[in-house]
């Protein structure tokens, strides 16, 4: 039972490991692309303010991140444990967005989202999964989750100083910098975690011997 365990655990964060890197690459294409795209689209006037922007796609990357954690409370049928966070958490939200909407405008509306996952749903349902499955402490998934979402944020700055060297322009300039983006952000990637356990198990199941063990 408890090899057992193990092998669902050492799932669980190949799933977290897989879940940030695409969502991390979505994110960090969309923080970068959109607004270079929407004035290309329709002009510069209908650009957001960019920190209501970087909030509203920091929310797909901590919902993308909760994958893991949402797969295996469905696979293991831990509804009734977790019944009551989704609740709170659309709860915190109403009454963030209301009070951050006021203080910030839209980025505070944006970034209430983020929050009230945070405080709720993106800990504790993990935190049922090690209770009750695997019947430890969830701190070093906790610690995994927090290292892999700094990551995507050094990724992230990378990317915008890199990309920022190519004048924004046509839409020949445009999808030559979604291609540049798109292959810094997976080389960046590779580079930071080449030599974590997930990135290697994942490598060797695909057969690629070069990360092989």
């Amino acid at each position: 039972a408890t090899e057992n365990n193990e092998r669902k655990e050492e799932l669980m964060k190949q799933m977290l490991f897989i879940s940030t890197w695409l969502y991390g690459f979505i994110t960090i294409c969309l923080a970068v692309l959109l607004d270079p795209f929407i004035t290309i689209w329709i002009g510069d006037e209908y650009l957001i303010p960019k920190l209501a922007s970087l909030a509203a796609v920091l929310y797909i990357l901590i919902d993308g991140q909760e994958f893991a954690s949402h797969t295996y409370i469905s696979t293991l049928g831990y509804f009734k444990q977790t019944r009551f966070s989704s609740l709170i958490c659309a709860v915190i939200n109403i009454i963030l967005s209301i009070l951050l909407g006021l203080k910030f405008g839209l980025f505070g509306i944006f970034i209430s989202t983020s929050i009230s996952k945070i405080l709720t749903t993106s800990w504790f349902d993990t935190y049922v999964i090690y209770k009750n499955e695997f019947k430890k402490s969830p701190k070093k998934y906790y610690l995994k989750h927090l290292l892999l979402l700094i990551g995507v944020c050094i990724n992230y700055l990378i990317c915008v100083f890199l990309t920022n060297l190519i004048s924004n322009g046509n839409i020949y300039i445009f999808i030559i910098k979604s291609i540049v983006t798109a292959l810094l952000c997976n080389i960046i990637f590779v580079i930071m975690f080449y030599n974590t356990k997930e990135f290697k198990k994942i490598c060797n199941r695909l057969g690629v011997k070069l990360c092989k063990n």
